[in-house]
């Protein structure tokens, strides 16, 4: 998302520098779109460093480079700080100790560990001037531990190049998993993670394919380093289900709009709220039907009945009821197609740029107190 909008931001009125804690892919991809990007070590958060045991050396790190960081914010001398998530908790009071206005993007939900989701709401209300989320449920649930934030929040909803995804070619998937071409398929993309509900895809899968030998399903991603046992267990999993040969899993795929348009039907079961669910609005873009967990971002985006499916989070029997409903395929293509039409009317990265640019303009211009 950052890389997306900082491509579409109005050129001839916003110059952008991006700081970035390491080198990354990200660094070569802004750097192709001739955005000055700059590395500057700070302080960012993991979930595991905000336990009242490790919080002594989360505070020690935001401090040993709290000076720096600021320097360098001076020296660029920004009319504006744009934070582009609550991770980056050193950066954002780094920013807030800058006289520029402080905008903090929110992109995440934090339920667990409950230091995290009572803590950061409060440092996030005293750091910004602005906070934009990315969705209502992220707003919601922000607000539910710091009311305040109201007064002071916008939600502006994430947005996808639809050009990108609409001229993006098909992946050969069937032919690449040795599946028939006649075979219907299942995409779970996103990285393998405990909430994201791969679990509870192949739980499915197994009682999907009871009832169903044309179903198969794919799942694109891989854990974040230092969790590979996430991976481990997924596989396990599958073995012990007997599901090889029907349950196919690839490593992170950079052109996942390729494979998504040679699926059936987009899956995002995740047993924790979505903060937003950009796959969700992939898919759409694409043509495909989803099917996502009736919980946090997708609530937002997904019509239940009309451009997908909306199921309880972890009932794997709910979500094999709904891919069994699409054993029709006209109803995928139906649902495809008013997904599709509701992306292009929503959920752009242009309409997402305009609403940004108007958060900027109402705080460079005095328009929010």
């Amino acid at each position: 998302m950052l890389r997306e909008l900082v491509r579409e931001l109005d050129r001839d009125r916003f110059r952008v520098t991006v700081l970035l804690p390491r080198t990354g892919p990200l660094v070569d991809l802004l750097m192709q779109d001739h955005i000055d990007v700059r590395i500057e070590p700070m302080a960012v958060v993991a979930r595991r460093d905000i336990q009242p045991a490790s919080l002594p050396s989360l505070g020690r790190r935001m401090l040993g480079r709290h000076r720096s960081l600021k320097a360098t914010i001076v020296r660029i001398g920004p009319d504006l700080v744009h934070t582009n998530t609550v991770a980056a908790l050193g950066p954002a009071m780094a920013a807030a100790s800058s006289r520029a206005p402080h905008v903090w993007h929110v992109h995440e939900i934090v339920e667990s560990p409950r230091t995290a989701a009572l803590v950061l709401p409060w440092l996030t209300h005293l750091a910004s001037t602005r906070v934009v989320c990315n969705s209502r449920a992220t707003a919601d649930a922000l607000r539910r531990f710091c009311p305040p934030l109201a007064a002071k929040t916008s939600v502006v909803l994430n947005g996808i190049d639809s050009r990108r995804f609409a001229e993006a070619e098909a992946t050969d998937i069937r032919r690449a998993c040795d599946w028939p071409q006649d075979a219907f398929v299942f995409l779970l993309p996103g990285r393998v993670h405990w909430w994201k509900g791969q679990d509870v895809f192949v739980s499915a899968a197994k009682l999907v394919s009871e009832r169903w030998s044309q179903a198969r399903f794919l799942i694109v991603g891989d854990a974040a380093p230092g969790h590979q046992r996430q991976v481990e267990r997924l596989e396990r999993q599958i073995d012990e289900m007997k599901l090889r040969g029907r349950v196919t899993r690839w490593s992170h795929h950079h052109t996942i709009e390729r494979v998504m348009k040679a699926s059936d039907v987009v899956v995002n079961p995740s047993t924790q709220p979505e903060p937003f669910g950009l796959v969700v609005v992939e898919a759409m873009a694409v043509g495909k039907p989803v099917i996502a967990s009736a919980a946090g971002g997708p609530l937002e985006i997904v019509d239940d009945g009309v451009t997908g499916r909306l199921v309880r989070p972890t009932d794997e029997r709910a979500l094999a009821d709904a891919m069994l409903e699409f054993r029709s395929g006209d109803l995928a293509r139906s649902m495809g197609q008013h997904g599709q039409r509701k992306q292009r009317q929503i959920f752009t990265i242009q309409r997402h740029a305009r609403e940004m640019e108007k958060v900027y303009e109402g705080l460079l211009t005095g328009g929010f107190g």
